[in-house]
Formats: C-alpha cells, structure tokens, sequence
C-alpha cells in the first residue's frame, strides 16, 4: 500500500499533467483525461493512466504523443514541483471506464430480461 507521501505525489503530478494536457493544442480534440497516476517505490517513474471520451481515439498513437512530449513535461514540472527527483512519465490508457459502461449494460440487460419474464407469469 502507497504512503501517505506517496499519495500526495501522486495527486500533485496529477493535477499538474492535466494542466500541461489542457493547454497543448495538439491534444485539444482528443478530450483526454487523467484518470490516475501511480509511481514506483523510489518515486523515479510515474505511470499516468488517462481515458477519453473521444470514441474513435486511435490509443497507440496518443501514447506515443504523450509520451513525445513527456520529455518537455518533466523540465516543465521540475519548474512548477519542489522535489528531489520529478518522476519520469510513461502513458497508459485506462479503459476502466469502458468496462464499467460495459457491466451496467449487461446489468440493465439482465434487470430487463427479468422484468419482463415476470410480467409474462405475472
């Protein structure tokens, strides 16, 4: 389990890469968001997990985007971030929410097939 320290970290990467991600033009249409971020033990390599609501975003070619302007995003946080070493990035898309969308719809399948075979006895 993360420490606390860990845990700020990670929020504070968080809500700094998503203001990078806001201002960069080339990511405009894409309507990305980060969804976490988690870091290894020494805090050296951060892994950031975004979504979208883009449904035809091509993902491999937005990690490697993102993972281009990585290398200007860590001189950019080593600015803005007082620690000792800023964290390298890696992307990663998170498709957590599609296989939540996914297993509601498959519940709401199941409360309608249910429904209705009670309606059919009832």
């Amino acid at each position: 389990m993360p420490g606390r320290r860990n845990l700020r970290v990670c929020e504070l990467l968080k809500a700094e890469i998503s203001r990078l991600m806001s201002r960069e033009q080339r990511l405009e249409k894409m309507l990305l968001t980060i969804v976490d971020v988690t870091t290894s033990p020494d805090m050296k390599q951060a892994t950031v997990y975004f979504s979208s609501l883009n449904k035809n975003l091509n993902i491999a070619s937005t990690e490697k985007l993102l993972d281009e302007m990585a290398h200007t995003w860590h001189k950019t946080l080593g600015q803005r971030v007082r620690m000792k070493y800023i964290p390298r990035l890696h992307f990663c898309f998170d498709n957590s929410m599609e296989r939540g969308d996914r297993i509601l719809q498959i519940l709401n399948e199941l409360d309608d097939s249910n429904t209705s075979d009670k309606e059919d006895n009832g």
